[in-house]
């Protein structure tokens, strides 16, 4: 348990985007645990293993529109000396009482009918021949032959649902089939979001001067909604001290605390050193990548605290690779770390070397995949975030990238890979 004060443990100023997942990582824990009506579980990551109380199918069903009969009548049928079995009645999904058959018997069954006793297996309606209520089967017909038999869907004690694995439209319709109708889950996180800045204006505030609209909160809010989170506030803070401590106070409130602005070395930003006086754990204060340089993470009463750069696509980029695994972890989804492909660079790529460079680009798939770069000089920032579905990984040593060579893309989305 972390606890309040203003005791602050030693941290690296700066450290790998590697260093930096992990240290969020092993920072975080699943939330509380709560149980929904099966209705209003979509989405929720399951907070225990679920097993099947009961086999699906329930009972032996007809797969096939046909007649049902006992195997063993058609031993010795062929095509020139065939089997006749009276029709005694009829089955439909629907039927409640089934009348056992008997040897010599069969029964007229429609798709999903349940199997009546004595009877196993089904001529299906193509193969059959009936006239005056008489089966005729010119042939041997298997057991089981199109029986959708008891168990053979779900087993009855079979694992349905994996602790740390997410509520599916396709998960929750087979607890649904089985009637399980409450799910224990883990509680979805309150995150607050603040962007800091004198310059920045709300997006109903009339923009004068060299005023600049906070569209930071507005992405991360989606970010946040999309991938499970709710959002307790989003909003702006002057470069004002008791102003940011007051919403930084409130912003604790919540389970994560992401603020945007104010996290870098300039003279004016004051959020670093209001972390410190409010006894927040900084575990690092900066981070070896572009976008991203001046990310900071922290801790205060187990609530996350991510101090963000200023940019739209810092913010973009430090979200997917920094602040969404946190989010997952929280939700009590098992995770280690991002979705990566190898692609084939479809254009050069200059960078500085000595940092890690992350490089939006455009993943394509055909025979193998392919990923074009959003960089240079006729790429605007607002559109290549808009096209970009994953990031190209620069390595530190990596000053170059030819057209044609293979590399490291990460997926932007919450494709995490499972512990």
């Amino acid at each position: 348990m972390i606890t309040k004060g203003k005791r602050r443990m030693a941290y690296p100023r700066i450290v790998s985007r590697k260093e930096a997942l992990e240290l969020i990582l092993d920072s975080v824990h699943p939330l509380a645990t709560i149980k929904l009506p099966l209705e209003g579980s979509l989405g929720y990551i399951a907070a225990e293993d679920l097993y099947a109380p009961t086999d699906l199918p329930r009972f032996n069903r007809s797969a096939m529109d046909g007649y049902a009969i006992c195997s063993k009548d058609t031993a010795n049928a062929t095509n020139k000396r065939s089997v006749k079995l009276k029709v005694v009645g009829e089955i439909h999904p629907s039927t409640a009482e089934l009348i056992p058959i008997e040897s010599g018997q069969a029964v007229r069954i429609m798709t999903g009918g349940p199997i009546p006793p004595g009877a196993d297996a089904v001529v299906k309606e193509e193969d059959a021949r009936c006239e005056a209520g008489t089966l005729d089967v010119a042939g041997l017909v298997p057991a089981s032959q199109h029986v959708w038999e008891k168990g053979k869907d779900i087993k009855k004690g079979s694992l349905l649902v994996e602790q740390g694995s997410p509520v599916t439209p396709a998960i929750l319709g087979i607890l649904a089939n089985l009637q399980i109708r409450e799910v224990t889950v883990t509680r979805r996180p309150e995150v607050c979001i603040l962007a800091v800045g004198n310059e920045l204006i709300d997006l109903h505030d009339k923009p004068t001067g060299h005023k600049i609209v906070a569209s930071n909160i507005y992405m991360l809010s989606a970010m946040i909604k999309q991938h499970g989170g709710r959002l307790r506030f989003a909003k702006i803070s002057k470069n004002d001290k008791g102003a940011i401590r007051k919403d930084i106070k409130e912003g604790l409130k919540g389970d994560m605390l992401i603020m945007t602005g104010g996290s870098s070395n300039a003279h004016s930003d004051l959020t670093r050193a209001l972390m410190g006086e409010m006894g927040v754990e900084l575990r690092f204060a900066g981070v070896s990548m572009r976008p991203g340089k001046g990310t900071t993470f922290g801790l205060y009463d187990n609530k996350l605290l991510f101090g963000l750069p200023g940019t739209p696509t810092a913010v973009y980029v430090v979200f997917y690779t920094l602040v969404l695994p946190a989010l997952l972890r929280l939700m009590g989804m098992a995770v280690q770390g991002p979705c990566c492909i190898e692609a084939v660079l479809e254009q050069d790529i200059n960078k500085t070397p000595g940092i890690e460079h992350l490089v939006q680009g455009f993943v394509m798939e055909d025979s193998h995949y392919r990923v074009l770069p959003l960089v240079g000089p006729d790429i605007e920032v607002f559109p290549a975030m808009a096209r970009a579905n994953g990031l190209i990984i620069v390595g530190p040593d990596q000053a170059h990238l030819k057209q044609g060579q293979t590399v490291s893309v990460q997926l932007l989305s919450s494709c995490i890979s499972p512990l």
